[in-house]
This record gives C-alpha cells, sequence and structure tokens, in this order.
C-alpha cells in the first residue's frame, strides 16, 4: 500500500507591496504513522517552557504572540528535531509589479507549493491530503477551484497523488499542524524580513533547515525545497541570492 502523507500551509507575510519584501508560503508535510510524533511538539513545549517552572502557559503557541528570542529559540530547536519535511515559497514583493488581486497572488504560491509537496510525495511512492489555514476569505471551495484550475495548464507539473475533495481551509486554533507550519513560515520569515530596528535574526531557522526538502535526497533544497520567485535562472540567481543574504548559505549545503 502507498503511504499516505498530510501536508499543512501557512504563510508569513502580507501581499501589500508597502508591507515587509517577503511573503512567504510554507507547507510541513508528515507521514500518517509520524504525525502525533510531531503534533506532540506543542504539549510537550507547554511543559518545559512554562508548566514545570510553575508558569501558565498559552492555549497555543502562535509565533507572532511569542515575542521572547529565548523562547522562540526553543520552539526551534525543539520542532527541528521532529519527522516532517518543509517546503517554502518565498516572493520577493520588491521584484513584482504593483499586486492588485490579493487572492491571484495568494493562490499562485498554493500552486507552487502544491507542485512540490506532489513531488516529494511522488517520488515515495505516496499519497497526501493537504490542509490550508483559514486567511481572510480564503474558503475549501476557492483553493479547490483554483488547484482544479491549475491541472489544467498545459505545463502543469503537479502530479496526481491526491485528491481535489481533499483540499480543505481550517482555522490555525483548530489544528496543531497548522501551528507547525506557522513556526516554520515565521521563522524562515525573521530571516529573510528586516524588523522594525533594521535587523534579520536568523537563529530560529538554522535550526529547522534541516527539515527543508531536499529533491529526491539529492543536495538540492534551492528551487525545491525552498523557492525563490522571482529569480534569475541557473547558478546565478543563486548566487545572487547567497550575496545578498550570506547567511542562507548553510540551508542549501
Amino acid at each position: 500500500m502507498p503511504g499516505i502523507f498530510h501536508a499543512y500551509s501557512d504563510e508569513s507575510g502580507d501581499e501589500g507591496k508597502n508591507s515587509k519584501r517577503w511573503f512567504i508560503n510554507t507547507a510541513v508535510i508528515v507521514r500518517d504513522e509520524d504525525e502525533n510524533e510531531v503534533k506532540n511538539y506543542e504539549l510537550e513545549l507547554k511543559q518545559s517552557i512554562w508548566e514545570n517552572k510553575g508558569m501558565t502557559a498559552p492555549k497555543i503557541i502562535h509565533w507572532n504572540e511569542i515575542t521572547q528570542h529565548t523562547v522562540r529559540k526553543m520552539i526551534s530547536e525543539h520542532l527541528g528535531k521532529k519527522p516532517f519535511v518543509s517546503i517554502s515559497i518565498c516572493i520577493d514583493k520588491r521584484a513584482l509589479p504593483e499586486i492588485n488581486d490579493r487572492d491571484i497572488f495568494f493562490q499562485f504560491t498554493c500552486k507552487l507549493l502544491i507542485e512540490r509537496v506532489s513531488w516529494y510525495v511522488d517520488d515515495l511512492g505516496g499519497r497526501f491530503t493537504m490542509t490550508f489555514c483559514k486567511r481572510g476569505g480564503l474558503t475549501t471551495a476557492a483553493i479547490r477551484a483554483s488547484i482544479a484550475a491549475a491541472l489544467l495548464e498545459r505545463k502543469n507539473e503537479i502530479r496526481p497523488v491526491f485528491n481535489i475533495d481533499d483540499l480543505q481551509v481550517q482555522p490555525m486554533e483548530r489544528y496543531i499542524m497548522l501551528r507547525v507550519a506557522d513556526n516554520n513560515a515565521s521563522a524562515l520569515g525573521n530571516a529573510l524580513n528586516e524588523d522594525k530596528y533594521g535587523c534579520i535574526t536568523s537563529d530560529y531557522f538554522d535550526n529547522l533547515y534541516n527539515r527543508v526538502y531536499r529533491y529526491k535526497g539529492w543536495n538540492r533544497r534551492w528551487k525545491y525545497g525552498i523557492k525563490i520567485y522571482p529569480c534569475e535562472d541557473s547558478r546565478k540567481g543563486f548566487d545572487n541570492f547567497i550575496k545578498e543574504y550570506p547567511h542562507t548559505a548553510n540551508w542549501f549545503k
């Protein structure tokens, strides 16, 4: 029997032209038999960070609501040891024209994301379901229609290892795995987007890049586990990205 995988997606950043430079849409993929181990991260962290020290733990671990640097590092370190794979689409909004339709913009990132999830799962002989985090007016019907349309495109590279009916949109509060995706996307966002002081914090994603998808097990995270868009083709795009963000070089080794 083929393996069953589950993918969960959440984003970091905003589509607006005047907001932070990078919009990131991340999926985390987990084998069905490993999902409980990954989901346990939240209970484990609540106990180790807060409850064992006599403090009240937050109801959910939502990255944007946790501002302490040390706690964020602990979250990323713990997640980095869990059995899942991540894929991120990173959109450089400075290199794009004015974004007038945010839904089309977001659905484009979903297409690139599900494309790579399908490659990963297909190479392992499996099938997958996928859950997207609810945002704005995003609905299950909308995401299914968007991906169905993508499947009809002539140059479509999405592999048929899922059913459209297995795509859904759910609130983060309902699914722990959506919070895993949130933590990954946000950690990557901190490594690429400057904060209000003009600083970048790479520490968090330094604990998570070992989870990034390598194409067919080879050392190929660039364009597969981390897709930069738009980006020049061939080695030039990679070299320019590393030149601008030298702290990312280790991610692709």
